[in-house]
């Protein structure tokens, strides 16, 4: 889901006024109502695309054109479009704007090369531009450098404190860590700072959901979407949280407005089916849930929770039609997810009673194995998360760090520590005395 609303689909309708300025002739001094007449406004975005190369095609070296251009082209998912147009615009002045905007279109196309090269220039026109180092950080999380990239965006907030480019940047990427709290942390001075942008209210409700808080979710999605009313993301994932809440009445209309605006989201039918089904199983409800689950898996044959409560609602009534069916959704979902233990599960058991035992103790035995995997491996990962998040241990490591001389270490692990326990003895007295030492040349240890 793009939480912008802006769509990838190629031909996707767009507001005319975003075209106006490529229409033929328009940027040339004609009248506005003359270029603005029903006929010459594009008609599709292969049309608008043809009429945008054609007038950058009379007047090559219009800065402004080629800006507007790219931004057209990647607000409508096309940055590929945007490239040469951008590449053309950094020829044209010597500002690292369209750098910057350069490494961003090759970052969001994968262009890795590009992009690296448009941040290193932007960074020399503009040493001080945090944007440069936003993108950076981007870049190395499109190359799936997670760790490198939060260095460097942790880094480089402590350097521009009041960027929110960068604090948005770093809060995605604790999402992407799954650490939703410190993103919580992040994202509510942006929302302060900014109230009136819907994408940051959407963020925000996104960190407060992962972060187990749904009420606060459900406040910011409500707020993103009374700003934007036409952010169909908002308005979904508003539907989504009070599902999950149990309020499946109050969802509905949330999850009616997401599927108006993006009838092509198979998430917002699942969340819609669910909330029929969960609420009561009268028939009328077991119909309407069945209705949307069709919808669902009809735009994506593999949406994996649309398959899943499907199947469950046609064994839960457990008609012989319906065994049918849910046992080849069933193994369509296996099919995506080998690993899924309550699909096999669900399998041995729709076996057994359609009385096909080989086929149900072959899914009986592949379960039990997942299970005790599984049971090993949450374990293992509890006992390391354990360890590895205390306060103390984070204390240890800063302490290592000291020792070490590497200071910019020793702070962050002092900040951890005290982030988990802020009384920890010893531990704001060795933050301070870090941070004295950060200019003091660094040992050989390194950072981890």
């Amino acid at each position: 889901v793009n939480p912008s609303g802006a769509t990838s689909r190629g031909g996707a309708a767009f507001p005319p006024e975003k075209a106006a300025g490529f229409l033929p002739n328009s940027a040339a001094g004609n009248t506005p109502s003359e270029a603005l007449r029903p006929q010459y406004l594009p008609t599709s975005y292969a049309d608008a695309k043809r009429r945008i190369e054609a007038t950058l095609r009379a007047q090559p070296k219009n800065f402004g054109l080629r800006m507007m251009a790219a931004e057209f082209y990647i607000k409508q998912g096309d940055s590929v479009s945007a490239i040469p147009h951008l590449q053309a615009a950094t020829r044209l002045t010597q500002r690292s704007f369209p750098w910057i905007a350069l490494g961003d279109a090759a970052t969001i196309a994968g262009k890795i090369d590009i992009a690296t090269q448009a941040y290193s220039k932007a960074q020399k026109l503009d040493p001080t531009n945090a944007l440069t180092i936003r993108g950076q950080g981007q870049l190395l999380i499109k190359q799936k450098k997670l760790y490198a990239a939060r260095d460097l965006l942790e880094k480089g907030l402590k350097a521009y404190p009041a960027s929110n480019d960068i604090r948005i940047a770093l809060a995605n990427l604790y999402l992407i860590l799954n650490n939703a709290h410190r993103a919580v942390v992040l994202l509510e001075p942006a929302v302060a700072s900014s109230p009136q942008m819907p994408d940051r209210h959407y963020l925000l409700g996104e960190a407060y959901a992962r972060d187990t808080h749904l009420e606060m979710a459900i406040r910011e999605m409500k707020e993103a979407s009374r700003i934007a009313p036409s952010m169909s993301a908002a308005w979904g994932h508003m539907g989504l949280y009070l599902v999950r809440l149990t309020r499946y009445a109050e969802a509905r209309d949330p999850l009616e407005r997401a599927i108006a605006l993006d009838p092509r989201e198979p998430h917002y039918y699942w969340a819609m089916g669910d909330s029929y089904l969960l609420e009561n199983a009268s028939p009328a409800n077991f119909q309407r849930a069945l209705q949307f689950y069709r919808q669902a898996i009809n735009l994506d044959p593999y949406n994996d929770k649309a398959l899943y409560s499907f199947a469950m609602a046609l064994t839960r009534r457990g008609k012989p039609e319906d065994l049918t069916e849910g046992i080849k959704l069933l193994n369509r979902l296996v099919e995506i997810r080998p690993i899924d233990v309550n699909a096999h599960y669900k399998l041995a058991e729709t076996y057994r009673r359609i009385g096909k035992l080989p086929e149900a103790r072959k899914h009986q035995a592949r379960f039990q194995e997942l299970f005790a995997k599984g049971r090993e491996e949450n374990r293992s990962r509890y006992l390391a998360a354990a360890f590895l998040d205390t306060p103390e241990v984070h204390l240890k490591l800063g302490r290592q760090a000291m020792a070490r001389r590497d200071f910019a270490l020793a702070e962050r692990e002092f900040q951890y520590a005290l982030e988990r326990n802020s009384a920890l003895p010893g531990a704001r007295e060795e933050l301070l005395e870090a941070q004295k030492r950060l200019g003091e040349p660094a040992g050989q240890g390194g950072s981890r």
